[in-house]
């Protein structure tokens, strides 16, 4: 029974010391990881420059540039945003009209239809009222009623 209970105690404090030294590392892991990043960009970019760390992003300061800024990127994103906005507004109304006109132009069809049909019925009205005229013998009389007497006006 002590040899269980020994052992339990053991292992809970062997955790324990695990757990620690795990949480220490992992805290300091990210201090290795920044600075070994600063190291890299100092390779890189040369060692006149700095790197520095600005809204959780590492920024390199030239000595010919003041600051590569990071923090106006949610700003342009943002632009970028309303400038889509704007173009599909711009996009809808375009839509809308070339409805307009695609409605104007059946329209203009239609009357333009109409101005034929109504045409062709003054020319068949003109040659019945000359067939009229010309049974009646109005055109040869000088009249409708034949002479200018006999007329009721």
């Amino acid at each position: 029974m002590n040899t269980d209970r020994v052992l339990g105690i053991g292992a809970i404090a062997l955790s324990l010391i695990v757990g620690i030294v795990l949480f220490v590392g992992i805290s300091n892991l990210g201090n290795r990881v920044e600075t070994g990043n600063k190291m890299l960009f100092d390779q890189i970019m040369g060692v006149n420059n700095t790197v520095v760390r600005v809204n959780n992003a590492l920024v390199v300061v030239d000595s010919t540039v003041t600051v590569i800024d990071t923090v106006k990127i949610p700003e342009i994103f943002q632009e970028i945003i309303n400038l889509n906005k704007r173009v599909d507004s711009v996009a809808i109304k375009a839509d809308k009209a070339v409805r307009s006109a695609g409605y104007a132009n059946s329209r203009a069809s239609k009357i333009e239809a109409e101005q034929k049909r109504l045409k062709h019925e003054i020319d068949s009205l003109k040659s019945i009222s000359v067939q009229v005229a010309d049974t009646t013998g109005a055109v040869e009389g000088g009249g409708l009623f034949g002479d200018e007497e006999e007329s009721p006006f």
